[in-house]
């Protein structure tokens, strides 16, 4: 999965949030838990200013970390600061 998202945050980054969002999507369709796939769909939703569909994607995926109390969060669990508007 891993690759995966790396492609949607390519897609991401280039500005093709739809393509992204729908990979973000295909990876939650194999994983409803998968913390970046749901916080980084989260950004999508964002950018898309659908600020209440973001706030609920990440609170998910805060969700799906905490059984990982203890364990550092990994860059790739955040959004690229270079995808959300400034």
């Amino acid at each position: 999965m891993t690759k995966s998202i790396r492609r949607a945050v390519e897609h991401h980054r280039a500005g093709r949030c739809d393509e992204a969002a729908r990979v973000y999507r295909r990876v939650l369709s194999l994983d409803p838990a998968y913390p970046d796939a749901l916080n980084l769909l989260g950004a999508t939703a964002y950018q898309a200013r659908d600020h209440a569909r973001a706030a609920a994607l990440m609170r998910r995926a805060l969700e799906a970390v905490k059984p990982m109390r203890g364990a550092a969060i990994t860059q790739d669990a955040l959004p690229p600061l270079d995808i959300l508007p400034a």
